[in-house]
């Protein structure tokens, strides 16, 4: 009698019935079958049994795992092993193929559709070792274009349908009645019918801050919104306290698959905006609609979910305010509901786990009577692209993202004319450099991944790439790439995009007005910059002095500086006028911000105008010596400051003002001041900003001042002051003005430009 042996890592519950399926099926063709598992499953798993599957220990080092299954090998006619590099029994079975008769067959996806930054060295042994067998078992059709795509015979490989038990979850759907309903929602407390469910491990790959966020904008729309949330895993924390914060959500915990069926049926929507597998055949089986994203993580079985027929797809995946208004919209059009369920239904007919079990049969026996491939033929057969389906034509490589850097990239990528843009980023929030609230710095709507770039250096603090870049930009193999500044993560891109003979352009604001009170650029700083400028294809000018850079250079360059959405930053009600004018600067609390400048200017006001002002700063950083000569100066009960606020409590500061100041020695641009010019506010602004050649008109909305000209300064802060019809003038102006930079616009600009200037010319695959 023919042996075969299945090696898996786990035996999950929702496997049990498949593996007895097949068991039988096999036992009846005549064939033995062996399932050797590890009793330990993962965190986010519930457990399975089988009395007659062989559990064996696992033992883990770093990012390998040795499962005890060689014995158990041993003359078995057929081993199926994982499609993961992790294991080193599969290497020791492929080598030991090479000396008898066992032929060795993977179990898997093809590629690793899990994570965001699969380990390039991992992925590029699993390409290699995925070919050196003698039949492949996909999970799809999906994979098995992929594993055609590794150069491996489509004669071999056998596509099961990767499916789950749908027939006992219908059938315990028509056992549970609505009494038993009814009882479970009184249990948890819901009267609502507008409940939303998720089902699934409990990590990052999920989603679950997305999903909390989405659900809170759903309730705010939909007031009797309920959600419930079936699962564990290592984020179940974050889950139980987001409960705890809200009372309309309600964390159940794990369930198997009988068990969480009442949740479901009393649930009119599946919730899955993260990484999406066999849940989708729950959503089928169940009939109870999904609502997904286009997220590039997902697993193959995503490919039976038709959008707009029996669930949703939003697009694009990072935009949590289009998800909460597809669910919206679809909760408050319950036909349409009732619509996918139908259909739902039907796909389940399409899927089953007797389909799955009889397809892996019939793979066993095909593989049994074929003879066994040549390994040195496999080996070293060139294998195709592993990423060959997907289409990236500009690539952005980014340290991290301050807000007006998000916003730029989020609009770079919300595209009409079909250009796809991916962004490597590399740190996730915050670093040294920027401040803000990490909320601001998550990309809304543009296609990106993270690159988990190094910061390191005891003096001068950097970031380095690491191979994820290297593996996401061989993955995703854009046709133009945008490096952001000069850092070794951009350096790194424009090296790859160089050796590919691709086109790479630097964005940056760095030109000759980069002066002290900056930091110097050391020796090295200057030495790359001069070696990237003059090798680079083209310069997107952040400032205005970064294109003053690039036109001396003589290279294609396009102006698009710093900006805000001018929909977000608005003019407020008129003030109602009152005997103090309220002046706001915003900027951190150090001397380049010309603070002490401002501070002898109004000094030096008329006696006239010296109570008829206050000034508030919005800053980050100690005031302590800023309030010291205030005081100094006897104005010190006229200036108020604040720490950095949230961006609401900032726009209303802007529109209770009387007119913004922006004092600095030095700043490359200065992005407030467009956040000012937007909220309807006249400007005074340094020349020693970007900004004032920008967004300043002289005698239009405001004037561009020399900070270190005290009476100068004093004499546009009287004129301020004193002038309410003209403030009025200005007022509108610098709306205007700020209108015609807005960051849509600017990025607009920037995609016709790099899409003309590069990829036509460049006889790149035409845009679709």
């Amino acid at each position: 009698m023919p042996r075969v042996v299945i090696v898996q890592e786990h035996l999950p519950h929702y496997r049990e019935k498949f593996f007895d399926l097949l068991h039988t099926q096999l036992e009846t063709a005549g064939i033995h079958l062996d399932l050797v598992y590890s009793p330990h499953v993962s965190a986010s798993l519930l457990a399975g049994h089988l009395p007659w599957a062989i559990p064996v220990p696992t033992r883990r080092w770093k990012h390998f795992a040795w499962q005890n299954a060689l014995k158990l090998c041993r003359g078995a006619d057929l081993v199926i092993v994982q499609q993961e590099s992790k294991y080193v029994v599969n290497y020791v079975l492929q080598i030991l193929s090479l000396f008898n008769k066992q032929k060795i067959a993977f179990w898997g996806h093809g590629r690793n559709f899990q994570s965001e930054n699969a380990n390039i060295l991992g992925e590029e042994i699993k390409k290699r070792a995925s070919r050196f067998c003698d039949w492949w078992f996909a999970y799809n059709d999906v994979s098995v274009k992929i594993v055609q795509n590794l150069g491996f015979p489509l004669s071999r490989i056998t596509s099961v349908q990767n499916s789950i038990d749908t027939h006992s979850i219908a059938d315990a759907r028509q056992r549970t009645s609505p009494d038993q309903l009814a009882a479970l929602k009184a249990k948890l407390g819901i009267s609502s019918t507008n409940i939303g469910v998720f089902t699934g491990g409990l990590y990052r790959e999920k989603r679950l801050p997305f999903l909390i966020e989405a659900c809170e904008l759903i309730r705010a729309s939909v007031p009797d919104f309920e959600l419930i949330v079936i699962g564990k895993g290592p984020e179940a924390d974050f889950i139980e306290d987001s409960a705890r914060k809200h009372p309309w959500i309600h964390f159940v915990g794990p369930k198997s698959d009988v068990e969480k069926v009442p949740y479901w049926m009393i649930s009119k929507l599946l919730l899955m905006p993260g990484l999406v597998g066999l849940v989708v055949l729950d959503s089928f089986s169940l009939g109870v609609p999904m609502i997904t994203t286009d997220y590039p993580y997902h697993s193959p079985e995503i490919s039976y979910l038709q959008d707009g027929i029996n669930g949703v797809i939003v697009k694009p995946w990072p935009d949590v305010e289009e998800y909460a208004k597809r669910a919206i919209a679809l909760f408050h059009a319950p036909e349409k509901i009732t619509n996918l369920s139908r259909n739902a239904l039907a796909a389940a007919e399409q899927y089953s786990i007797e389909r799955m079990s009889q397809c892996f049969a019939d793979g066993i026996i095909g593989a049994l009577e074929a003879p066994k491939i040549s390994r040195t033929k496999m080996l070293f057969a060139p294998p195709a692209p592993i990423a060959s389906e997907d289409e990236t034509r500009i690539g952005v490589v980014v340290r991290s993202l301050a807000p007006y850097l998000r916003d730029f990239y989020d609009n770079l990528t919300h595209s009409t004319d079909g250009t796809s843009v991916k962004i490597f980023i590399g740190q996730r929030g915050t670093d040294w450099v920027n401040p803000w609230d990490v909320t601001l710095m998550n990309l809304r709507r543009a296609d990106h991944v993270y690159v988990n770039a190094k910061t390191k250096g005891r003096i001068f603090r950097t970031i380095f790439p690491t191979r994820e870049l290297f593996n996401a930009l061989e993955r995703y193999a854009p046709g133009i790439l945008l490096i952001t500044e000069y850092s070794p993560l951009s350096i790194f891109g424009a090296i790859w995009a160089t050796i590919h003979r691709l086109p790479w352009v630097i964005a940056t604001d760095i030109g000759p007005d980069y002066k002290p009170p900056y930091p110097r650029l050391t020796f090295s700083q200057r030495f790359v910059h001069s070696i990237a400028n003059r090798f680079c294809s083209g310069i997107l000018a952040l400032t205005p002095s970064a294109a003053k850079k690039a036109k001396r250079l003589g290279k294609p360059h396009i102006l698009c500086p710093h900006a805000i959405n001018t929909t977000v930053y608005t003019p407020g009600a008129r003030r109602v006028p009152s005997e103090k004018i309220r002046i706001i600067v915003v900027g951190n609390f150090i001397p380049r911000k010309g603070y002490d400048l401002l501070f002898k200017a109004l000094a030096g006001l008329p006696t006239a105008q010296r109570d008829s002002w206050t000034l508030h700063c919005f800053g980050a950083g100690s005031p302590h010596e800023l309030h010291q000569l205030a005081s100094q100066l006897n104005i010190g009960s006229k200036i108020h400051f604040s720490a950095f606020i949230g961006l609401d409590q900032l726009i209303e500061a802007y529109q209770q003002s009387d007119f913004f100041v922006l004092p600095s020695r030095s700043d490359t641009f200065g992005v407030v001041v467009h956040e000012a010019a937007s909220c309807g506010l006249p400007v005074l602004v340094s020349r020693h900003c970007g900004a004032s050649e920008v967004l300043v008109e002289e005698g239009v909305n405001g004037y561009v001042i020399v900070p270190e000209d005290t009476e100068q300064f004093s004499d546009y802060l009287s004129r301020m002051i004193r002038d309410s019809s003209m403030r009025e003038r200005f007022s509108h102006a610098s709306r205007a003005i700020a209108e015609k930079w807005d960051v849509r616009i600017n990025a607009s600009r920037a995609l016709a430009w790099l899409n003309s200037e590069f990829l036509k010319s460049n006889n790149s695959t035409p845009i679709r």
